[in-house]
Parts: structure tokens; C-alpha cells; sequence
């Protein structure tokens, strides 16, 4: 199986929000979500994406959520063991009303903070 970090064209850089990144494989896109980490497991949530719904996402008038939420039946789980062994699953149906309130809707875009002594200032909440 083709790492989920193979080709990762975009990431979206929220310092208050899971990791997020846009992975492309062959002519694919996939939004690809931080579920859960722990020492022996990353767990990785990835949804398909089109070109019109990565455009809304740069530009901020789409949410996460919506994606994910469009795409249930086509969700994959992707772990990672401590070993790097790849493990694709199909999440339960049940399992999309579980993320609702872990992926963004809304978040801070780390481009629109500034740092003074270490502490984040911010200076406009990205929509």
C-alpha cells in the first residue's frame, strides 16, 4: 500500500486543530485527518476530495467536517504502528457523528498568528 504521506500537496497549518494535510495519489485527492495518536498507534482518518471542494477548503468557505460527513461511506482508518506498518480499515457508520466535534469546523490558521515570548497572539480568527 502507497504511504498516506507519499504526496502531500497541501497542508493546513492550524496550531489549534488536529494535523491536516490534502495527499494526492495518481489523479486522487484525499483530506486526510490526525484521529488519534498514541505511543503504539497513529490513527489517520482519510476522505476523498475533488478539486472544488479542495478550492472551498483553501479558501475557507467550506468546513472539515462537511467533507468528511459527505463522504462516510467512502472513510478509511489508517493506522500506523510503531513498526510503520500500514493498517486500512472501514469505520463503523456510526463512526462519522463520533469525529463531529473533533474536526474542525472552525479553527486559528497559524499564518494568522504572531508570537511574543513564546505565546501565541491572535491577531484575526480565520472563518
Amino acid at each position: 500500500m502507497k504511504s498516506i504521506f507519499d504526496n502531500i500537496i497541501y497542508i493546513f497549518e492550524y496550531v489549534d486543530k488536529p494535523v491536516i494535510f490534502v495527499s494526492k495519489t495518481g489523479n486522487e485527492l484525499f483530506l486526510i485527518s490526525l484521529y488519534e495518536d498514541n505511543i503504539k498507534l497513529e490513527k489517520w482518518l482519510r476522505a476523498p476530495l475533488d478539486e472544488d471542494e479542495f478550492y472551498l477548503l483553501q479558501n475557507s468557505l467550506l468546513d472539515f467536517y462537511s467533507i468528511f460527513n459527505k463522504h462516510k461511506d467512502d472513510l478509511k482508518l489508517v493506522a500506523i504502528d510503531t513498526n510503520n506498518n500500514f493498517i486500512e480499515s472501514v469505520p463503523d457508520p456510526t463512526f462519522i457523528k463520533s469525529i463531529e466535534k473533533y474536526i474542525p469546523k472552525q479553527g486559528v490558521l497559524a499564518e494568522n498568528l504572531i508570537t511574543i515570548d513564546n505565546n501565541y497572539i491572535y491577531k484575526e480568527l480565520h472563518r
